[in-house]
């Protein structure tokens, strides 16, 4: 599966494992994201696999935030990622009262397309290759596969 990965490459994902927690400031995302990605960029994914990455973590963040702790910068904001040997797992957590992710209105259906809401959730499912949801909804889990057929084929590119 990882032939044109060198095995000191996938070592190097095995061992990336980091928390951060922020406030509930959206002036904080930012930089957080950027953070997030100048780790995650030196695994050599592929353009697609980084930007799906992104866009899921950056609606995941602003959701906790927004929706979660309501903009409460008293209630912190939780990053956990961790690259495993065939994906990578980011689970963002918030202090709020959470959500039941089942009852979420689908934004593609003729009477939500001119919500102003609702889209974030749809487009990590999209994006990600597994998402769930825990502790009341409180608590994102998004998995990024590194191989072929998972959404995004360029998931990896040859580096040396």
């Amino acid at each position: 599966m990882f032939s044109n990965i060198p095995q000191a490459v996938l070592q190097k994902m095995e061992d990336l494992n980091f928390s951060k927690e922020i406030a509930s400031d959206l002036s904080l995302v930012p930089q957080l994201l950027s953070d997030t990605l100048k780790e995650i960029k030196k695994f050599h994914l592929g353009d697609k696999a980084l930007h799906d990455i992104k866009l899921s973590l950056q609606e995941a963040l602003v959701n906790a935030i927004k929706h979660g702790s309501r903009l409460n910068r008293v209630l912190p904001v939780r990053l956990d990622v961790e690259a495993r040997k065939d994906s990578l797992v980011m689970t963002v957590t918030d202090q709020g009262d959470g959500f039941d992710a089942a009852r979420l209105m689908d934004p593609t259906q003729p009477g939500n397309l001119q919500r102003l809401s609702g889209r974030g959730i749809f487009l990590i499912r999209n994006l990600m290759d597994g998402v769930e949801f825990f502790d009341g909804g409180r608590k994102i889990q998004m998995v990024k596969a590194f191989h072929k057929g998972a959404k995004g084929e360029d998931e990896r590119r040859k580096k040396g």
